[in-house]
């Protein structure tokens, strides 16, 4: 266990091992169940000082909180305004945009020995669009994407968007309506 998760972690890697308790189904051998608090960070925060009283038993191992942690989400806004005056296809904005971020299948290749159709699947490389971008690293990229207007011109993508920042939502995870976050842990 510890061999693994040391060479595991160095890719942010959660891996347990367990073994599946008899009798219905379980999300682990101990399951701390957290209710009460005005809001999810304070259950957050107290599953946070059950975890941290798990981790000081020798016997426990694998212990994890089921709760999303807060991250940072980009919102594109559209300045349709913009795209009208500046004669651009608003559709093709959306499908550069789409291409770029989420990727799409453009085309499949058909080969004499291949029994169905091989897809063509593009978008941008993780160099031009990483996941762990910031608000000013996103606008700089988004500066390289360009579209052709009616007249023939090129202009950026950035001309267009307005880019928004905001905290992600956590998944509230809820029993009998209540809400609450569960604290797991196996035993060694």
């Amino acid at each position: 266990r510890q061999e693994v998760q040391k060479n595991c972690s160095l890719y942010d890697a959660n891996i347990k091992f367990i073994e599946l308790p008899a009798g219905p189904p379980v999300l682990a051998s101990i399951v701390s169940e957290i209710y009460g608090g005005n809001s999810f960070e304070s259950r957050r925060n107290f599953a946070i000082k059950i975890a941290n009283i798990l981790k000081n038993q020798d016997t426990l191992v694998d212990i994890d909180i089921l709760a999303d942690d807060d991250f940072i989400m980009y919102e594109l806004e559209l300045d349709n305004n913009k795209v009208i005056i500046s004669n651009v296809d608003l559709e093709q904005i959306k499908n550069t945009l789409f291409l770029a971020f989420e990727g799409m299948k453009i085309s499949v290749i058909n080969q004499k020995n291949a029994q169905n159709e091989i897809p063509i699947f593009l978008r941008l490389d993780d160099s031009r669009l990483l996941k762990n971008s910031s608000k000013d690293d996103l606008k700089t990229k988004l500066q390289s994407l360009k579209v052709i207007n009616n007249q023939g011109n090129m202009i950026s993508i950035s001309e267009f968007i307005k880019i928004k920042e905001s905290i992600k939502e956590p998944t509230i995870t809820s029993k009998n309506l209540n809400p609450m976050i569960n604290v797991i842990a196996e035993t060694s």
